[in-house]
């Protein structure tokens, strides 16, 4: 899978955007992605390096993370879409 590079725009969440791009767009949702167990993403080093490089659904398997807490996790990041 190529990785691409990282800018702000992001025009929707879905399970193949890129963890960094999401960060970067949306800066609150460390919070959430932090609160559903992607706890390595509180290092400032693990942001600028893993998180460049996975998204959201690689993350999720990278986890172990069930079917159903990554579909509340992605309701709670689709909630951030609305707010801009």
């Amino acid at each position: 899978m190529e990785v691409k590079e990282c800018d702000d725009n992001l025009d929707e969440i879905i399970e193949d955007t890129n963890v960094a791009k999401l960060l970067r767009a949306y800066p609150q949702s460390l919070e959430i992605l932090v609160k559903y167990g992607f706890s390595p993403l509180q290092n400032p080093a693990m942001r600028k390096t893993l998180a460049r490089t996975v998204t959201l659904r690689q993350a999720k398997k990278l986890l172990g993370m069930s079917d159903e807490k990554f579909e509340k996790m992605m309701e709670e990041l689709k909630k951030l879409e609305k707010r801009d």
